[in-house]
């Protein structure tokens, strides 16, 4: 039995619903903010290492550009830099 049918029988309601609220960010876009907010961001694909052929990304990432995050915060809050 998918996952799809088992959510259905199980709640009746729609599993399709759930995933476009639950997957809100693709894993590019993701890869893109690290890559703005962070100076080293590795990333590993699982099963295979190619982006479209992968299920999984483990994305690591370091060295944190502190003043890109401390403006973030602040333009969030409201407060201007």
């Amino acid at each position: 039995m998918t996952t799809g049918v088992a959510y259905r029988l199980r709640t009746g309601l729609s599993y399709a619903t759930v995933m476009q609220h639950e997957h809100v960010n693709k894993a590019a876009e993701i890869i893109e903010v690290l890559r703005y907010f962070f100076e080293d961001v590795r990333l590993r694909r699982f099963p295979l290492p190619f982006a479209q052929l992968s299920f999984y990304t483990v994305i690591e990432s370091r060295g944190p550009r502190l003043e890109r995050c401390a403006s973030f915060g602040q333009a969030a809050q409201g407060v201007s830099a």
